[in-house]
């Protein structure tokens, strides 16, 4: 919940007819709703992010995924819409490739499994029944597959040898696509549906390690580190749309800063200087739109917009 961050904040409490500042308690930390996941439509209109608050009732967190215009002057001009309402944890929405379809991960059953709720209204049907549960997924160019992260047995132990799936999302036909003793995650289809880039940690079940951004063929086949001499950790990387570069997060410093780098390999790029916190961008089918979230010390996360060019300045 970033309480590192958010316990500098101050609170503005009214006093007759001034407003007096206090200092925030642990009680107001754990009420401000947290917002992150910006997922941005194919077509770069609408934003699906997701909202989350504790329940100390229940001693959980509960999620909902939301969506707003992205061209929205503020809550006021367009009201955010709930687009789920389980009182269990709803997460990680994921646009399909044509914009009719979000899929998302619900714990509202035993395991974490895919969803997916049409976007402008409509019940949500279930799409995956793992054994093991799903804690990531991504759709393929074309619609047709998801690539899915799946820990392969239930044992808790099993947790950090993650390997990366390839769903059939008619049949629901499962194929790895990789197999080592580390983990793998955060799959990212290519646009043209040939490549997949991930996070691994290759052969090391050790709970730290450097994690190294990789590509490999959605076929099979030996996968091939990219700018592997990064002195950072890379986070999940989006593709540009014409395939030839990949865009990651990573912290430097108390920051995040976003990154390029050529998919042939060489060194990243720095696009950003901001200062504070930001997450992976996402980006709309022709590249030019971002959405992400962003915090510093003087506000918790919401939802920015970003346009791709020389030097990116969220908004």
């Amino acid at each position: 919940m970033r309480m590192y961050r958010t316990a500098l904040l101050t609170l503005l409490a009214p006093v007759g007819n001034a407003m007096a500042q206090r200092p925030m308690t642990a009680d107001d930390v754990l009420a401000v709703k947290q917002v992150g996941d910006a997922q941005i439509s194919p077509d770069g209109k609408w934003v699906a992010y997701v909202v989350s608050a504790v329940d100390l009732a229940q001693n959980a967190v509960t999620s909902d995924v939301w969506l707003v215009a992205a061209d929205c002057a503020g809550p006021a001009a367009c009201p955010p819409v709930r687009l789920t309402t389980n009182p269990k944890a709803d997460g990680q929405p994921r646009w399909s490739p044509d914009g009719r379809w979000i899929a998302f991960v619900s714990a509202r059953e035993d395991r974490p499994q895919i969803w997916m709720i049409r976007p402008h209204g409509g019940e949500a049907e279930k799409l995956t029944d793992s054994k093991t549960g799903v804690p990531s997924f991504q759709w393929s160019p074309d619609g047709t597959r998801i690539a899915v992260v799946a820990s392969p047995t239930p044992k808790a132990d099993d947790g950090s040898r993650s390997d990366i799936h390839i769903v059939t999302v008619a049949t629901g036909e499962r194929r790895k696509l990789i197999e080592n003793a580390g983990p793998d995650h955060s799959p990212r289809w290519s646009p043209d549906g040939r490549w997949i880039a991930y996070l691994t940690r290759g052969d090391t079940l050790r709970a730290f390690g450097q994690q190294r951004l990789t590509v490999i063929a959605a076929d099979g086949g030996p996968p091939r580190s990219v700018a592997p001499n990064f002195p950072y950790q890379p986070g999940a990387a989006s593709w540009s749309p014409d395939g030839q570069t990949l865009f990651f997060t990573s912290s430097v410093r108390t920051t995040s800063q976003l990154f390029s780098v050529p998919v042939a390999g060489g060194e990243p790029r720095q696009l950003t200087q901001i200062r504070g916190v930001m997450s992976p961008p996402t980006m709309s089918a022709d590249g030019q739109t971002l959405a992400l979230t962003f915090g510093n010390v003087q506000q918790p996360n919401d939802v920015y917009m970003a346009t791709l060019g020389p030097a990116i300045e969220p908004r």
